[in-house]
């Protein structure tokens, strides 16, 4: 079925070419480019005293990924999605863990860059990692195969190389509601990223120490709640930042909570 959906959605593509280069080409031109925001790209507790530090667990966190991650839509890092993430765990873990969380993201980037970027980043141990791509595969016309290879291959270097015991993928968002875009250049990236979060859905499923995450800025009727989006109408506010961070907290602790309870019931 999916793969009829692909050619139906080529074929209207077609017809509609010339309108949807036009709109695209305005968009870009048109839409407010927002900079990623200064600040600390790593965050982690500094240590008031190195023998109770030492008997902290550490629990060190990676995100990656595109200019969301990078925390687009927001003045400074604290209030974009590392600095929410770090605050929250930090909150949740509690004093008995030493928080730390590395931001490695950049505006524009695709599956394929994350590759790139994920060979040249030195080997670290991290027990959780969070991914944000897709929006700028939609936009490249990235093939599902392609962007199915490519999370596969983004995975393997993620348990291979970082060891990490959870992976945490963002679910493409839902263009076909972004304000900024019209019609009908909206509804074809839509449909473009629906699919590619079908894709990513039947992935993850058979893929070991991967959860996908469900972030919903919408309403009940498809349109953006206005707190949690930023002023271009593309990315998150500091609320919308910090509601996804809440929710990641969330599948931590309750993946978390899923190994105790696994540890116990093979104890006994």
């Amino acid at each position: 079925m999916i793969w009829f959906n692909v050619l139906a959605l080529n074929i209207g593509l077609l017809v509609i070419l010339p309108v949807i280069i036009i709109q695209a080409i305005w968009v870009r031109k048109k839409t407010l480019r927002l900079p990623e925001p200064p600040g600390a790209r790593q965050l982690k507790s500094e240590p008031s005293d190195s023998k109770s530090e030492d008997k902290k667990i550490p629990f060190n966190v990676l995100v990656i990924g595109d200019s969301a991650a990078a925390g687009v839509g927001v003045s400074t890092q604290s209030d974009a999605l590392t600095g929410k993430l770090y605050q929250a765990l930090s909150h949740s873990l509690g004093e008995s863990y030493a928080v730390s969380v590395t931001l490695h993201a950049r505006t524009g980037l695709a599956s394929s860059d994350i590759i790139a970027l994920l060979k040249h980043e030195q080997s670290c141990q991290y027990q959780v990692v969070v991914v944000s791509i897709g929006v700028n595969d939609v936009t490249r016309f990235t093939t599902l195969t392609k962007w199915r290879n490519n999370l596969r291959q983004i995975h393997h270097f993620l348990l291979q190389k970082f060891l990490c015991n959870l992976v945490i993928y963002s679910a493409v968002p839902p263009m076909h509601a972004f304000p900024a875009i019209p019609q009908p250049l909206r509804f074809v990236l839509g449909q473009r990223a629906s699919l590619l979060n079908r894709v990513l859905a039947s992935t993850i499923g058979i893929l070991p120490f991967s959860r996908l995450l469900q972030l919903n800025v919408f309403d009940v009727k498809g349109e953006a709640i206005a707190e949690l989006m930023a002023e271009d109408g593309f990315h998150p506010s500091s609320v919308g930042y910090a509601l996804w961070a809440e929710q990641i907290v969330s599948l931590v602790r309750k993946e978390q909570k899923r190994v105790v309870e696994g540890e116990n019931r093979r104890a006994h």
